[in-house]
């Protein structure tokens, strides 16, 4: 045993010297680019949250009960009418950011589903990529186990790495889709 731990020992200072950059990097216990992910989702979430204030109060003016919400999610729009008149004040272009199965309690990112809107891939990736660049695995698993809690955190990520400008939640008794406004469109003034 103790001629394996020598070998072992002469075999790693052996890579050491041959590529030196391994003995210049200075460890602290993790790679450079982890980022503290947690922290992170919920320091996402309550910018998301402050988005979804500022959306309430300049559009809604924060009275969210007058109005009915119309979403397609084929086109990936979301239209906001006035309950009195039935006038579309708003029109949203949003991204799906993905579900969460409450019979389950599982998460299924919108990249899962195979008739992606082409225009939506290239942020899909992004928030993927940002995820393998930090380390923050829930951004690149296509579904794991959580709570809405972690539906949520998910969508206030997205809001923040592709700059969106708030979000929504629409929700069956079994599944809950989240959606993160990307451009609002005023549709009356």
């Amino acid at each position: 045993m103790k001629t394996f731990m020598y070998l072992w020992g002469f075999f790693l200072l052996f890579l050491m010297a041959a590529n030196p950059t391994v003995n210049s990097l200075p460890y602290s216990g993790e790679s450079p680019n982890i980022l503290d992910c947690d922290a992170f989702y919920k320091t996402a979430m309550d910018e998301m949250v402050a988005d979804q204030n500022s959306f309430m109060e300049k559009y809604l003016k924060g009275n969210e009960g007058d109005y009915d919400r119309h979403y397609d999610f084929k086109n990936s729009v979301l239209k906001i009418s006035n309950k009195k008149n039935g006038f579309v004040i708003l029109e949203i272009d949003f991204i799906h950011v993905g579900y969460f199965d409450a019979e389950k309690s599982i998460w299924h990112w919108g990249w899962e589903d195979t008739d992606i809107d082409p225009k939506h891939a290239e942020s899909y990736q992004k928030v993927k990529q940002y995820g393998i660049e930090n380390g923050c695995d829930k951004l690149t698993v296509k579904q794991w186990l959580g709570k809405e809690l972690n539906a949520w955190e998910m969508s206030g990520a997205v809001n923040h790495i592709l700059n969106g400008k708030g979000a929504a939640r629409h929700y069956t008794p079994s599944e809950y889709n989240y959606v993160v406004f990307m451009d609002i469109k005023p549709m009356v003034d």
